[in-house]
């Protein structure tokens, strides 16, 4: 017999997300997405032009990390 799991939704720290300001910098070749908290920078976003998918991903610290920020980001740039 094997057991089944449930996937787990990722966790979403609303109150976080609410707080954090997104510099967008777009050089012709790619556009950075630079994330802030309380004037911090604490992650960036990378996109080639002409692609549709985000290239790089750096979160810096550990617990910026698990708190709904890239799937937030993801949604943030698809619009």
């Amino acid at each position: 017999m094997i057991k089944v799991f449930k996937s787990k939704k990722n966790p979403t720290d609303q109150e976080f997300l609410n707080e954090i300001q997104i510099e967008k910098f777009d050089n012709g070749i790619f556009m950075r997405y630079e994330i802030y908290l309380n004037n911090n920078n604490i992650a960036i976003f990378i996109i080639k032009n002409g692609t549709d998918y985000i290239d790089d991903v750096e979160i810096f610290e550990d617990k910026n990390k698990h708190k709904g920020l890239a799937t937030f980001m993801y949604n943030y740039i698809e619009k």
